[in-house]
C-alpha cells in the first residue's frame, strides 16, 4: 500500500492515520505468531523494502520473526538485496 499509494499521494506513509493502521497490523501479526516478510524487490530501483525500513524496529520490538525475500521473478535476482537487508536487520536493537 505504501509504495503504490505514494505514487499518487506522496508522503502517505508519514500520515498519522497510516501509522495507526500499521500499529493495528503489527499487533495482529504479533498476536497471531506468524512470520513477517521483508521484501527486497524494490531495494535496487527504489531504495526501499516492504515494509519500509522505518518499521523494522517496531516489528522486532513486537517480537515478530522476520524473513527476507527478494520476490524475484528472474533467477538472476533471487538474492537481490538479501545480504544488505539481513545485515541491516541484525544492526537493529
Amino acid at each position: 500500500m505504501g509504495h503504490n499509494a505514494s505514487h499518487f499521494r506522496p508522503g502517505i506513509e508519514d500520515e498519522s492515520w497510516f501509522d495507526t493502521l500499521l500499529d493495528g497490523v503489527i499487533d495482529h501479526i504479533a498476536a497471531s505468531g506468524i512470520i513477517a516478510e521483508v521484501n527486497t524487490k524494490a531495494l535496487a530501483d527504489h531504495h526501499r523494502t516492504f515494509p519500509n525500513r522505518r518499521l523494522w524496529h517496531r516489528l522486532k520490538k513486537a517480537g515478530i520473526p522476520l524473513i527476507v525475500n527478494s520476490d524475484a521473478h528472474y533467477p538472476d535476482l533471487i538474492n537481490a538485496g538479501r545480504a544488505e537487508t539481513i545485515s541491516l536487520l541484525k544492526s537493529i536493537d
